[in-house]
């Protein structure tokens, strides 16, 4: 139950709420919107590796739901207050380490990347090399009469 009400709450209720502020371009929602979309995604991770810990505590996942209540509703701006007080000081405080782990991240994904690419452009030449020779002397053979 509990995973249905997180769906609910944290993805498809905030998504229609961003596509009816895109619909009439309401720039004053574009703000919280995003900040709780940063708020929710942090509850996310955090939930994932909490959860690993502290799954066995009593009344845990109801204490889960709260939270997601509080961040969700507009009315008590949980997402906001968590995204000020937290996220945005903890994001700044290490943005330039994040930039370069991401910057890295890339770099070592493309030449991964590559690495493997090559690979499999040199196993699909061999391959239709492979299968070339076999029709050519196919053809050879059925021309031959052998």
């Amino acid at each position: 139950m509990y995973f249905l009400l997180k769906l609910f709450l944290l993805q498809i209720y905030p998504a229609y709420t961003c596509f009816k502020a895109i619909k009439v371009n309401d720039q004053t929602q574009f703000l919280p919107l995003l900040m709780y979309w940063v708020t929710a995604t942090t509850f996310l991770i955090s939930e994932y590796f909490a959860d690993l810990l502290l799954f066995w505590i009593p009344f845990y996942s109801e204490f889960k739901l709260l939270v997601v209540l509080w961040i969700t509703l507009p009315q008590t701006k949980g997402a906001i207050v968590v995204y000020a007080d937290f996220i945005e000081p903890f994001l700044k405080q290490h943005e330039n380490r994040i930039d370069k782990a991401f910057i890295e991240i890339q770099e070592k994904a493309k030449h991964t990347a590559s690495i493997y690419g090559k690979q499999l452009l040199h196993i699909v030449n061999k391959l239709l090399a492979d299968l070339f020779n076999k029709v050519y002397i196919s053809i050879l053979r059925s021309l031959l009469g052998t």
